[in-house]
């Protein structure tokens, strides 16, 4: 979570050239202790899929530019400036301000290709364990144990002086989180896909009461945390009754696992709200 207040070609210095980028004021608390404050984040623009000034939409839409009047337009590519926005359509160029965009959904790339890239930033070795770190104010981060650092400022026997630093593949900067305001660590190996990471290929509701619970990943159909049976789950799908999710499988996969429950929400509400998840 944070807005986005620039962005960088990372050629503006000669001695040492940077990916391009996007300048972020986090909304999370993401600074060292007993350091200066940074007024922004750095976020590479090749793993950039959306950017939310102002919300209309509630789902992906790729290669679309959302107005703040609610008019969309469509596109092959894009290019951000300081100030505006260029879009390569099939007529042409086109130029847009950049203060007249609600929302920039860029062009859909391969889930199993961008997975494995991001593969190979943390553990190019494949062997160091990936971890997905989850804040009270909105983070989701996945960095490596390659890009992990504990410590503490004060006591190491107070918790409050506690911090995780991380970096992710689409982060420049290290991320100080403290271990108080970290509510979930999910940990798997890089040949583990939790398949929430993939988006499904395609999606068929089938019972008439679905129309209103749209499937989610890693969240149950109402947006809270997935729990079935009392147990907690770091990584699944929350649906409705009815509901089919598709997913393409890379040739290198070699087995797949998976869980259905019905989720606490369904347990605590009752019938109206049968919501299950399913993990990989």
């Amino acid at each position: 979570p944070g807005r986005v207040v620039g962005v960088r070609t990372g050629d503006e210095s000669l001695a040492r050239r940077l990916a391009p980028h996007l300048l972020v004021v986090p909304y999370a608390r993401l600074d060292g202790p007993g350091g200066p404050s940074r007024p922004n984040i750095r976020v590479r623009m090749d793993w950039v899929r959306r950017i939310v000034w102002k919300h209309l939409t509630d789902r992906y839409q790729p290669g679309t530019l959302v107005f703040r009047d609610g008019r969309q337009l469509d596109f092959r590519s894009v290019r951000l400036t300081e100030r505006s926005i260029r879009l390569l359509r099939e007529e042409g160029i086109r130029e847009v301000a950049l203060s007249d965009a609600a929302e920039i959904h860029f062009p859909e790339a391969d889930p199993w290709e961008a997975y494995f890239a991001q593969l190979a930033e943390l553990s190019p070795d494949g062997t160091a364990r990936i971890g997905t770190w989850e804040t009270g104010d909105g983070l989701r981060a996945t960095a490596s144990w390659d890009r992990f650092q504990p410590g503490s400022h004060g006591s190491h026997e107070d918790p409050a002086s506690w911090y995780q630093v991380i970096q992710p593949a689409w982060s420049l900067d290290p991320f100080w989180l403290r271990h108080r305001g970290i509510r979930l660590r999910c940990y798997f190996m890089p040949h583990e896909v939790p398949l929430s990471r993939i988006d499904p290929g395609a999606v068929r509701q089938r019972s008439d009461l679905g129309g209103a619970w749209q499937w989610r990943a890693d969240r149950n159909v109402e947006g809270g945390a997935l729990a079935s049976g009392g147990l907690p789950y770091g990584w699944g799908f929350g649906v409705q009754a009815g509901n089919e999710l598709e997913f393409i499988l890379p040739g290198c996969a070699r087995s797949f696992q998976a869980r259905l429950g019905l989720d606490e929400v369904e347990t605590d509400a009752g019938p109206q709200a049968d919501a299950g998840h399913e993990t990989d």
